[in-house]
């Protein structure tokens, strides 16, 4: 065993030798949560707040994966009490107003934002947090103001940039937001956050030419993510053209035989057409090129199954 296993290994014989170490299972939940087991690094968040009750990370944490899981109650309870046991910690404050927009409670959330933007107004996140609570309550000049700031602070910052194309989008002006989006692929064409958050802006406003060259890209650029392959094929379920898309993959192939992205698409569509088949032998061609081919891999096991 090597790698991030044989590190959480290491870190259950640390627990299993002094299972009251609150370091020993505080890194262990750290290991877990990185491999996104969400289950166990429950598990062993609470065994650090058991061991320390006054762990206020351990509440951050879990607050986070609730937060992550959509358990916005139980995110909002763990993120209060890292406040109480932390009153001063300013990211612990930051996420409690954020559990808070996530229920619903904007008034709330604005009221225990306005002291931390206050006392720091060096921080994109809070500005962040303040455009969302503006464009919640359909404030979109002070939302606007807010999400610029943030990017005025850290201009790479893809939250405050979604949050200022939510605005211009929501408010009716999608010039600006198409604008917005293609000076930042301009300076950056090959960064795939950057990328998917540019086919959602364009898929908003109606540039569907756009959204799915952008997804080709993502997909090229990424071909073990997920995301560009499920958004590229429901576009072509939509505009039902997957006879189409699956022709113009395969001459892809034909140009190149070992295109692992153009593959896994080319099975994904047999799966939409219900050509399963098909889509196995296209996956299982994939994993032949790329046995680390993760969305034909994972494709695959679900035909298996």
């Amino acid at each position: 065993v090597t790698g991030p296993e044989l590190t959480i290994q290491i870190e259950d014989a640390a627990v299993a030798a002094n299972p009251r170490s609150v370091a020993a299972h505080f890194t262990l939940a750290s290991l877990y949560a990185a491999r996104e087991q969400m289950e166990e690094a429950t598990r062993e968040f609470n065994e650090v707040l058991r061991l320390n009750p006054q762990a206020t990370i351990a509440h951050i944490e879990l607050a986070r994966i609730h937060l992550a899981l959509g358990e916005t109650k139980m995110a909002s309870d763990f993120a209060e009490q890292a406040v109480q046991t932390a009153p001063k910690d300013i990211d612990a404050q930051a996420l409690f107003v954020r559990t808070l927009i996530s229920r619903g409670e904007t008034t709330r959330a604005a009221a225990a934002l306005r002291p931390l933007i206050d006392t720091r107004m060096d921080r994109s996140d809070l500005h962040v947090l303040d455009g969302t609570i503006r464009l919640a309550h359909h404030e979109f000049a002070a939302a606007r103001q807010a999400f610029q700031r943030a990017l005025a602070i850290e201009p790479d910052g893809l939250q405050a940039l979604e949050g200022l194309l939510t605005t211009e989008i929501e408010s009716g002006n999608l010039s600006a937001a198409r604008a917005a989006i293609e000076r930042r692929l301009a300076a950056r064409p090959a960064n795939t956050p950057l990328l998917m958050l540019a086919a959602r802006t364009y898929s908003s406003i109606g540039a569907f030419d756009r959204d799915e060259a952008t997804l080709r890209k993502a997909m090229e650029l990424a071909p073990s993510s997920p995301q560009p392959y499920g958004m590229l094929a429901s576009i072509y379920l939509g505009q039902r053209k997957l006879d189409e898309a699956r022709a113009e993959f395969e001459q892809v192939t034909k140009r190149d035989p070992k295109s692992v992205p153009a593959l896994t698409m080319i099975g994904t569509i047999q799966e939409l057409q219900n050509a399963m088949p098909g889509a196995q032998r296209s996956y299982e061609q994939a994993l032949q090129i790329d046995k680390r081919a993760a969305v034909a891999g994972n494709n695959l096991a679900w035909l298996y199954a």
